[in-house]
């Protein structure tokens, strides 16, 4: 998942526009979090799923920035194979974790 993004980008529009940019050192990816996929209807927003889906990642060893109900992913491209495969192994069990509470709550107001 992750690891096929970086493997795929290309970077072709940057040969020679603009002149100005020497190197790019890292990309950021986003993940929403939709109460359904299909229609992306979103969770209310007190509900706080990426402040929810940030704390479920750290407890599994991964740092993520929450935006609403979205989180920022940056990992560094010196990431290996192996690192890259632990970060598609964590992102899901914090979707699963999350996706639950924030649906038993949602189902309660």
């Amino acid at each position: 998942m992750i690891g096929d993004v970086y493997n795929n980008i290309r970077f072709s529009g940057f040969d020679g526009h603009p002149e100005e940019v020497a190197a790019v050192r890292n990309l950021m990816g986003a993940l929403e979090i939709a109460r359904d996929k299909k229609t992306g209807q979103p969770f209310d927003s007190n509900l706080k799923v990426g402040d929810r889906f940030a704390r479920s990642t750290r407890r599994n060893g991964l740092i993520v920035r929450p935006l609403g109900n979205s989180v920022a992913l940056a990992p560094p491209q010196i990431c290996t194979e192996g690192d890259l495969a632990q970060i598609d192994d964590r992102i899901p069990q914090s979707a699963d974790e999350v996706g639950s509470l924030a649906r038993a709550d949602q189902a309660r107001n």
